[in-house]
């Protein structure tokens, strides 16, 4: 005969098997003939750690939780969990799971009760702040051998020492930098005559180098550690794809339906994540993923939010989320602490005029510059805290129109492009190089000779 110490933690079938109710000890009983004999069993619940891959900065904290659960994943009434950090040195982490940051690393924080456990590695972040150096950008051009395309220029903050980077006749599209500012990525190739074949290609900051890589991957984005890019595969699957940056072999993260595109890596290098186009429709889902493939989740957001750009925080704690209706948003990567950070947007009434993209980040993830739409065809760039506080908006001039502001590497200055002011013929439009300090009062104006868009600072 089978009995049990306590029946409101466990219960039995009347032969050997014992279902767990509760966490606890009990002792389970076997009687034959009189004769009696005892085991112990701890009852433990399932841990999960949540959060997924936690980063922060040195001196800041981040809260982690832990759900306790039966085998089934239904919630069981436990008592509160241990917390311990492996490397308090790195991190600490306080009795109800908020960690604290202390320098520069990786920690691994567990949560244990009965002998079950979970844990999450927690990584501390250096803020990317430095010194200001050049500044990258495209021109419109073309040639006897060529039809119109974009080359790469460089020049100095103020415009001047411009000269192209990019080979002649060759087709430059999304160039981003490394992390260390040493090499330049971008989607492009060689155009003569009616076109040609482009590839991902990396080359040197001074142009030298040229790496042209045997696949078709569009809008690449750096690992932070500068060894690989994440692309949009353009040889018909729209997926995600991983480029190794040295050799050139790549492969698909089987990202699935619809057309996968604008990956982007978190800080730390461990996720990855894409805007998902479904049924030809754009700015459709917000998805994410391990860096390998794995674990991949769409992140929900409110009912009718359509993301059609993202950007992830210096501190990798929040994306923003520039949304189809012409906000821009701050949300968790798991989609929680949603709110409008864009003045003209609330969660109760939605989006108002005018509307406003281009969102991003200063290094040290304190603040937020974006342009807007006003009205008459007229733009702004703005900046405001990522509280939502201190908002500061810089109109100019009809037609002047300036567009995706730039952070500076040490976090005072904003480039972005416009029309030339001094302009009075109004041929062609000519563009500039304009920079200005965070609170937009102290203009500079760049004139590298050429048409000059997109401007990009070297980190």
């Amino acid at each position: 005969m089978w009995s049990l110490s306590d029946s409101s933690l466990a219960t039995h079938s009347g032969g050997g098997t014992f279902f767990a109710d509760q966490v606890g000890t009990v002792r389970l009983i076997a009687t034959v003939g009189g004769v009696s004999d005892t085991a112990t069993a701890v009852l433990a619940p399932v841990i999960t750690v949540g959060r997924p891959y936690p980063s922060l900065f040195a001196g800041d904290t981040t809260q982690l939780t832990a759900s306790t659960t039966d085998i089934f994943g239904a919630p069981v009434v436990a008592p509160a969990v241990t917390w311990t950090s492996g490397t308090p040195g790195i991190a600490t982490v306080s009795g109800t799971g908020l960690v604290t940051a202390q320098t520069a690393g990786s920690a691994v924080v567990r949560a244990t009760l009965s002998g079950s456990q979970d844990s999450q590695a927690v990584v501390v972040l250096v803020p990317r702040v430095g010194g200001n150096r050049e500044l990258m950008f495209s021109t419109d051009t073309a040639s006897p051998t060529a039809f119109g395309f974009a080359a790469l220029w460089i020049s100095n903050a103020d415009g001047s020492g411009a000269h192209r980077i990019s080979p002649q006749d060759f087709d430059v599209q999304s160039a981003r930098w490394s992390a260390d500012g040493s090499r330049i990525a971008f989607h492009g190739g060689l155009i003569t005559g009616a076109g040609g074949s482009y590839f991902t290609n990396v080359m040197n900051f001074d142009g030298s180098g040229l790496n042209t890589m045997q696949v078709s991957g569009l809008i690449p984005a750096w690992s932070p550690d500068g060894t690989r890019l994440a692309v949009y595969l353009g040889d018909g699957s729209a997926d995600v794809g991983v480029v190794q940056a040295g050799n050139g072999s790549w492969n698909s993260l089987q990202t699935g339906n619809g057309t996968d595109t604008r990956p982007q890596w978190s800080p730390d290098g461990r996720q990855i994540l894409w805007i998902k186009e479904i049924g030809g429709n754009t700015c459709t889902e917000l998805w994410v993923m391990a860096d390998d493939g794995s674990n991949k989740r769409k992140v929900v957001l409110p009912t009718g939010m359509r993301p059609c750009a993202v950007s992830w925080s210096p501190d990798g704690k929040e994306v923003a989320i520039e949304s189809v209706d012409g906000g821009i948003w701050l949300a968790r990567i798991d989609g929680g602490g949603f709110r409008a950070l864009s003045p003209n947007c609330t969660l109760a009434t939605g989006c108002t005029a005018p509307a406003y993209a281009g969102a991003a980040w200063n290094p040290d993830g304190t603040k937020l510059a974006f342009h807007g739409a006003e009205a008459g065809s007229q733009s702004s760039v703005n900046v405001i805290g990522r509280s939502g506080t201190g908002f500061v908006t810089a109109s100019f001039p009809t037609g002047n129109n300036p567009t995706y502001p730039q952070w500076s590497p040490d976090g005072q200055r904003l480039a972005f492009q416009a029309i030339d002011p001094a302009d009075t013929t109004g041929v062609g439009l000519p563009l500039i190089i304009f920079t200005t300090d965070p609170d937009l009062q102290n203009p500079l104006y760049g004139r590298p000779g050429v048409r000059a868009s997109a401007p990009r600072w070297r980190p």
